[in-house]
């Protein structure tokens, strides 16, 4: 049986966390979570992960800035970037990072699970 991909959620919201987390493990994938950008940094098994999941606005650094720094180091695991609040300037400054899709909170369970399943396959 192949084991399922770890996913990693990067919000500094502890609901928005915590009913990802929920979901995400509900449909039978292993979620690690980090309230800041910087944790995620730090972290020793970035390499374990299948897909990121970042939102957009946090203090201290944005999910697109974290992401600039990934990809920056040749990090080329799949993204998918969370916004409270869309604008076309998210979208244009996400072009060149390699994302998945922008999804606006709060995120409909399908577009979510869509935006997974198509990051895992690419």
């Amino acid at each position: 049986m192949e084991k399922p991909a770890t996913l990693a959620v990067v919000d500094d919201d502890d609901h928005v966390r915590d009913s990802l987390r929920a979901l995400l493990v509900a449909h039978g994938f292993a979620v690690v979570d980090f309230p800041r950008a910087l944790d995620f940094l730090k972290w020793d098994d970035q390499d374990k992960v299948g897909c990121l999941l970042l939102d957009v606005h946090m203090p201290d650094m944005s999910g697109l800035e974290m992401l600039a720094l990934l990809r920056a180091s040749h990090y080329r695991c799949p993204a998918i970037l969370l916004t409270g609040g869309y604008d076309s300037t998210i979208a244009e400054r996400a072009g060149g990072l390699t994302v998945t899709a922008v999804l606006e909170k709060p995120v409909s369970p399908a577009a979510l699970l869509a935006a997974i399943d198509r990051a895992l396959a690419s």
